[in-house]
């Protein structure tokens, strides 16, 4: 089963209030737009750096957990 980070949260930063919004991996990966709940304006997370960098870090977690695999067998 390939290991997924979505279910995790960050937090980010509203560029225009700085105000700190709590958001799921998943939910950004998907959806990098975000609507500050303070000012009510709208801003774009990086998505692109995002879904590289989870796709990393996911494929070497399944690696870690297939190593792990292997020593008990």
């Amino acid at each position: 089963m390939k290991p997924s980070l979505d279910s995790q949260s960050m937090e980010v930063t509203c560029p225009h209030c700085a105000r700190k919004i709590k958001e799921t991996l998943g939910r950004l990966k998907n959806s990098p737009h975000l609507t500050c709940p303070q000012c009510g304006k709208g801003f774009d997370v990086d998505a692109t750096s995002l879904k590289k960098t989870l796709k990393e870090v996911e494929d070497r977690l399944a690696k870690f957990q297939r190593d792990i695999g292997k020593m008990f067998r």
